[in-house]
C-alpha cells in the first residue's frame, strides 16, 4: 500500500473513531439511586426518568435552563455548565427517596404532591401513590421540574403551577 494510502486509511479510522455514537457517553440509571417503598414505585420512577433524560435531549425541553435563575440571578444552565453536564446526564444523578419515609409520612398526605426537592439538592423525595397516579408525561415533568429546583430554582416566584407549566410548555407531555 503506498504511503498516501496508508495515511488516508489511518485517516478514517481516526474519524470513525472521533464519530459521535448515540447513546455512548449518556449515563445509565443507577438503580441504586431509587429508595422508594415499593417495586410498583420503583418501576414508576425508573420509567420516569428514562422519559426524563429522553426528553431533555431535545432542544426545546433543554430551553428551560435559560428560562430559569437561581436566587443569585444565574440561569440554571450556568449551574449545569459548572459540572460539564448535559442536562439529560444531570438527570441520572438525582437520588429518588420515599417521600412516605419524610416527617412522618406528613409530605406524602396531600395528594397533590407527587415530589419535591430543595434547591440545590439531588434529593427528590417522591410520594409513591400520588407519583404513581400521574401519566408517565407528567410523571416524567414532575422530575423534570424538581430538576430544576436542583440546580437552584427556587419558588414563589415562580409558583410550582408557573414551573409546571413551563416544563409542559417546553417538554410536552
Amino acid at each position: 500500500m503506498s504511503r498516501s494510502k496508508c495515511r488516508f486509511a489511518a485517516l478514517a479510522a481516526l474519524a470513525a473513531l472521533a464519530a459521535p455514537v448515540p447513546g455512548l457517553g449518556a449515563r445509565d440509571l443507577d438503580r441504586r439511586r431509587i429508595r422508594t417503598r415499593t417495586g410498583a414505585d420503583t418501576m414508576a420512577v425508573t420509567q420516569a426518568l428514562s422519559g426524563a433524560q429522553r426528553k431533555l435531549r431535545h432542544p426545546d425541553c433543554r430551553r428551560l435552563l435559560t428560562d430559569f435563575r437561581d436566587g443569585e440571578g444565574r440561569a440554571l444552565a450556568e449551574n449545569l455548565a459548572a459540572l460539564e453536564m448535559e442536562p439529560s446526564d444531570y438527570v441520572t444523578l438525582l437520588v429518588i427517596l420515599d417521600g412516605g419515609a419524610r416527617t412522618g409520612g406528613g409530605l406524602c398526605r396531600n395528594f397533590n404532591i407527587a415530589a419535591v426537592t430543595s434547591p440545590h439538592s439531588r434529593v427528590v423525595f417522591v410520594c409513591g401513590v400520588s407519583f404513581r397516579a400521574q401519566p408517565a408525561g407528567l410523571r416524567e415533568n414532575s422530575l423534570i421540574h424538581e430538576m430544576l429546583h436542583s440546580l437552584g430554582l427556587g419558588e414563589n416566584p415562580p409558583t410550582p403551577a408557573e414551573i409546571s407549566r413551563q416544563v409542559w410548555h417546553r417538554c410536552g407531555m
